[in-house]
């Protein structure tokens, strides 16, 4: 399957952004960072109590890493300190920028899987980020079956058996991404909607109608983010172009 193999460019100098372009961030898991004192101030305290209810250290470093990550990339964005971020949730638990820090307007979602994190951000527009580590799911066939869009179950049923675990993995990561964008998560069904990806290329479409007659299209991407992952990009632009960078904390 094609994916796009992206350039991942060295930080931006200008953090200027539209509803043309999208932002795509991606860093790897640095558990050193989680103890500095300059990182974890930069997360919040809501957070910080988040992340000890999970079970495993791993996971509780995991959590602080990326949503450090986040405020921090998003402070660039609006020029105030990752501290005076307020983030807040939709209904359905989409974050989304308040206060003084929405006068840009910047839209973001977040993601991340064992060691890597994604963050795409955008202004005035709505956009969704999903990765996903790529292992087997005994019950994957099962899932595809029974949640997925006819369309999807179609085409996933007729792979090679050699290539339906990455068929699988770009079909749910391209799903969750358009979720995420959308703000609905699961309560929107699965077989509701189908991602699309003509032959050979790395960008499809999604189209789909909610219950109220809402009629969404949008765009999505195929991405790379490392061996062994599965990414998607869902825009609600369709003209908007994806651009990739690599974060590096200094």
């Amino acid at each position: 399957m094609t994916r796009l193999y992206a350039q991942w460019n060295s930080a931006l100098v200008d953090y200027k952004i539209d509803c043309d372009t999208v932002h795509v961030w991606r860093a790897y898991f640095q558990p050193p960072l989680v103890s500095d004192r300059e990182f974890l101030e930069c997360v919040s305290k809501e957070e910080l109590e988040r992340a000890q209810r999970f079970i495993r250290q791993f996971d509780r470093d995991r959590y602080i890493f990326s949503h450090g990550l986040l405020r921090s990339l998003l402070s660039a964005y609006v020029d105030c300190a990752p501290q005076q971020i307020v983030i807040e949730a939709k209904q359905y638990h989409k974050p989304f920028l308040v206060g003084r820090d929405s006068s840009k307007d910047i839209r973001f979602n977040l993601s991340h899987s064992e060691d890597i994190v994604l963050v795409a951000v955008t202004s005035g527009a709505e956009v969704g980020i999903d990765v996903e580590y790529m292992r087997r799911i005994p019950d994957a066939l099962q899932i595809v079956n029974s949640t997925f869009s006819i369309d999807e179950r179609r085409f996933l049923n007729s792979l090679p058996l050699e290539d339906f675990e990455e068929g699988f993995f770009t079909c749910w990561t391209s799903k969750e991404a358009f979720l995420k964008g959308i703000g609905k998560g699961l309560s929107y069904p699965l077989d509701k909607f189908s991602v699309n990806f003509p032959s050979g290329t790395s960008e499809g479409l999604v189209h789909a109608q909610d219950d109220l007659g809402n009629a969404y299209s949008w765009k999505i991407i195929k991405l790379y983010p490392g061996p062994g992952y599965s990414g998607a990009l869902a825009i609600e632009e369709l003209s908007s172009q994806p651009h990739f960078y690599e974060y590096r904390w200094h």
